[in-house]
Formats: C-alpha cells, sequence, structure tokens
C-alpha cells in the first residue's frame, strides 16, 4: 500500500513535503518510509477488527482522526500520534520492531523512522477514515436515532466529510485554533460495542457489516481468526521456514 493511492496528489504532496522538512529527509526518502509503515499500520488494524470491541475501537480512532488536524512538530500533535500508536501497536516495543523493520526497508535510520511514526500514523489514520467516511455513513443513515448524525459521502467538495458538532459556531476561526470536535463515530462505536438494539443492518451482525467496509478501506479481505493467524504466519515467518528447509535440504547432500 502506498500514500499514493490513499489521497490525492496535492494531498500527498503538500503532507510529505511537510513531514520532510520536519525531519530533514528527502521526498523520495520520506516517501519510502511511510510505503513501508503503512502495510504494518493495516495489518495491525485488521487484526484488531477481529473482535467486536475491536471494531469500535477501529471507528472511534477513524472518527477522531477525522476531525483532527494534522500539527507536524507540535507538541499536541506529538501526544495524539503517540496516543494513536499505543492504540494500533498496544506496546512500545511493538512499535520498535515496526520502526527497525521499516528501516530494513527503506535504508533510513531507526531514531528517525521511530520520531516520525507518531506523524505517520496520524496521516495515516485521517486517510483511512476519509476512505471509509462513505461507507459508515451509508451504515449510519440505515440506523434508527443517529442516522441524522451520518458524515457526508467523503470527496464532497466545498466541505469536511464530517459533520459540525451540536452547536457550533457558523463563524470561522483560525485555521490552527485546536478546537474540540464531535467524534461522527462516537455513537456507532458506542452501539457495536455493546451488541445490543440497532447492532444489525440487513440481518447481518453490525461489526461484521462494518469490518466489511473496512476492510475495502484498508485494503485488507474480511476473514476470520484462524485464516488471518495462517496469513500472518507465512508472510512473517515463511520465508525463514523455507531458507532453513532448502539449507537443510541442501546442506545434507
Amino acid at each position: 500500500m502506498e500514500l499514493s493511492g490513499l489521497m490525492n496528489e496535492a494531498e500527498a504532496d503538500r503532507q510529505l513535503a511537510d513531514l520532510a522538512s520536519t525531519f530533514g529527509l528527502t521526498r523520495h526518502q520520506t516517501e519510502a518510509v511511510v510505503d513501508s509503515i503503512l502495510p504494518e499500520i493495516t495489518r495491525h488494524l485488521e487484526r484488531q477488527s477481529l473482535s467486536r470491541g475491536g471494531v469500535a475501537d477501529v471507528i472511534s480512532m477513524l472518527g477522531e482522526a477525522g476531525t483532527t488536524p494534522l500539527e507536524f512538530g507540535r507538541e499536541k500533535g506529538l501526544e495524539r500520534g503517540n496516543a494513536l500508536l499505543e492504540q494500533v501497536f498496544g506496546t512500545r516495543d511493538t512499535s520498535r520492531a515496526v520502526a527497525a523493520r521499516a528501516s530494513r526497508t527503506s535504508g533510513i535510520a531507526q531514531p528517525i523512522i521511530k520520531a516520525m511514526l507518531p506523524h505517520i500514523i496520524q496521516m495515516a489514520m485521517r486517510a483511512f477514515s476519509r476512505r471509509a467516511s462513505g461507507g459508515l455513513g451509508d451504515i449510519l443513515s440505515k440506523i434508527p436515532d443517529i442516522g441524522a448524525t451520518a458524515p457526508a459521502p467523503a470527496g464532497r467538495r466545498g466541505g469536511s466529510a464530517f459533520p459540525a458538532p451540536s452547536g457550533a459556531s457558523p463563524l470561522p476561526g483560525p485555521e490552527d485554533m485546536d478546537l474540540p470536535r464531535r467524534n461522527p463515530y462516537g455513537d456507532l462505536s458506542d452501539i457495536v460495542r455493546r451488541g445490543g438494539s440497532g447492532s444489525a443492518v440487513g440481518g447481518n451482525p453490525l461489526w461484521r457489516v462494518i469490518r466489511n467496509v473496512l476492510g475495502t478501506a484498508l485494503g485488507f479481505q474480511s476473514r476470520g481468526v484462524v485464516s488471518w493467524i495462517l496469513r500472518y504466519v507465512v508472510v512473517r515467518f515463511g520465508s525463514k521456514i523455507l531458507r532453513t528447509v532448502l539449507r537443510r535440504a541442501f546442506g545434507s547432500r
């Protein structure tokens, strides 16, 4: 997965330029780092979405990411990014392992990538949020009582893909003003987590319907736990196992 496939060219160019400037890298180096991190983020989100509670967590993260401005090099941006890293990767050891693999892939030093991670994950989650907004908005429109708060379809010109918070002033404010915004998927996340009334769409469990939407937006297939584990083992350890088998086979001759 590449950043260019997640957002329009102008937006990708602007964000990559900001990220490159922040860390003193070239555009090519920055793009190589980002493209090596995106599959890691997707894989962890896919694993997280294997349960109902995990799906609730993912859509809540997408809602927050879609309504939060990017702030490269600012303390608040760093705090948000670190919080997302903890939610997606779980532990600092996992984040360090992700940075180490990205370093081997991109050729950029691991400490630099580690510092870039809080910013990259915000870029990725905002892009994922935009891609999923159409499908999630359609689901929201089918659920009584909260359908009226459904986000507008992604890609609408002249405005955000997310609704303004209730009671918000129509007057514009400074672009860098960090105003609190309502998570457009907060109610949906709560319904999925509880699994109670309104937790089905078209006779199918709501969390599974949402997982299909997430799979389309994030680029993974909506398979079960066993399939995910098998694929994870093959991708992560398959090459090592193959090398061991070949070494033993040819070494015994």
